[in-house]
């Protein structure tokens, strides 16, 4: 089973106490449904204002039972609300282990999931941050035998700050992509 879920908090609070609420939630929904803290693959904290919650976000990982990709995106979730967590759980998890910056996860199916964090390079804009995360994630891929061609069925960007560097990652994307066809 796979569930994918979403928690945004009903009220405006400040960010400890939504945090908190959302920690809540998220517990409220595993212990309702049944789901086990360790079938976590993701979590993607949206937050209003990202640079003041960094610090509280990244304590947050810590506290948990069991390792998950984790990200940080900095997107205003809802009118009135600093935070939003957007999460999934697979409950066919054969095995799930950490290989440096690498989340790999394979599942009873045969299909294995690949989360690989922090290939930015802050120091390009969105479109080269873009081409050198596609450099990594092949070199990364090449390592378990992989191509992007053969093996990906599905890549996601989580950038911090989507509303701006968007273009600039849909172009780039596209390029490499096109060229890879």
């Amino acid at each position: 089973m796979q569930c994918t879920f979403s928690i945004v908090p009903d009220a405006a609070e400040p960010f400890a106490q939504q945090l908190d609420t959302i920690e809540r939630a998220e517990a409220a929904v595993f212990e309702r449904f049944g789901i086990a803290p360790e079938t976590i693959l993701f979590r993607r904290f949206f937050s209003s204002d990202l640079i003041n919650h960094r610090e509280g976000l990244l304590a947050f990982k810590p506290r948990q039972a069991s390792d998950f990709f984790y990200s940080l995106t900095e997107q205003p979730p809802v009118p009135a609300t600093k935070l939003a967590l957007l999460g999934l759980c697979l409950s066919n998890i054969t095995d799930k282990h950490r290989d440096g910056e690498m989340l790999c996860c394979n599942t009873t199916s045969g299909i294995g999931h690949l989360f690989v964090e922090h290939l930015t390079d802050p120091e390009r804009d969105a479109c080269r941050q873009t081409e050198t995360i596609f450099t990594r994630l092949r070199e990364k891929l090449s390592a378990y035998g992989a191509t992007i061609e053969d093996n990906v069925l599905r890549t996601w960007i989580y950038a911090p700050h989507v509303d701006a560097d968007y273009p600039g990652i849909v172009t780039a994307r596209r390029e490499l992509l096109t060229r890879s066809i």
